[in-house]
């Protein structure tokens, strides 16, 4: 009952934060934003203590970070519009507080991963990271391909986008490893894992992992959107802000609850 009182609430103030963000930055747009991201925060907490396997604690616990750091990251860059003069200083500040979010992501997966490499092997992980780096060098290379112009923030782009895309490389890569253990159980169905063969673990587990996955091709689809907003002229209008909130949030949310069957 609470994880869905968190939920609700969540999405009433992402709601409420998108009327009153489309109509311009602003102190109270700021209110609305903090609030919404700190619901993802609170619904990962309890997910967390009440959901899934005590066994999975580590992984959690750097997904939660994870999180947090989206939550400091969201109020630096809406502050960065509030107080203009100060613009880089939050634009680099937004960027580093995503960048070391997106660094726990990994490391809940490294720690999954490694010294066993029962899902995916050592091999593979470096063909997703050298595939992630090529991918960010396009990003920081295609300017005009892309119409955007980073300026100063080039090599920042650079190392974001490369660490973004390889968290989305290895959430799918990894829940792709796992093999098609039903993760398309509906919670209320769990119980009826047992019937097409799997353990009501093993169903959870697919599920939280499918979230997540999900979850990290939403969180590039929204920065794909931002890149445009910040970087490049002409897609700064309502349209634009809302559709890169709505994909942000439903990655943070998606992620936020995986924790509970994981």
């Amino acid at each position: 009952m609470i994880f869905y009182f968190l939920l609700i609430m969540g999405t009433v103030f992402v709601l409420v934060f998108n009327v009153t963000r489309a109509h311009g930055a602003s102190p109270g747009a700021l209110l609305w934003k903090i609030l919404a991201s700190l619901m993802f925060v609170m619904l990962a907490l309890y997910a967390m203590a009440r959901g899934g396997s005590a066994a999975n604690l580590e992984f959690k616990c750097f997904i939660v970070v994870g999180l947090v750091m989206g939550l400091l990251g969201d109020i630096v860059l809406d502050l960065r519009l509030i107080y203009r003069e100060h613009d880089s200083i939050y634009l680099y500040s937004g960027f580093g507080f995503f960048l070391v979010g997106h660094l726990f992501f990994i490391a809940a997966y490294m720690g999954r991963i490694f010294p066993g490499c029962q899902v995916l092997s050592a091999v593979n992980v470096a063909l997703l990271l050298v595939v992630s780096v090529l991918v960010a060098l396009v990003m920081a290379l295609g300017e005009k391909l892309l119409g955007v112009q980073y300026g100063a923030f080039k090599p920042v782009v650079f190392m974001y986008a490369a660490v973004l895309t390889f968290f989305m490389a290895i959430a799918v890569a990894y829940r792709l490893g796992m093999g098609n253990e039903s993760a398309s159980i509906p919670g209320p169905l769990l119980s009826l894992g047992n019937i097409v063969g799997l353990s009501l673990d093993s169903a959870e587990s697919a599920t939280g992992f499918t979230m997540i996955a999900v979850g990290s091709v939403f969180f590039l689809i929204s920065d794909f959107i931002l890149c445009g907003t910040y970087f490049g002229k002409g897609k700064e209008g309502p349209v634009y802000i809302v559709s890169n909130h709505v994909t942000y949030y439903i990655a943070q949310y998606l992620i936020a609850s995986a924790l509970l069957f994981i």
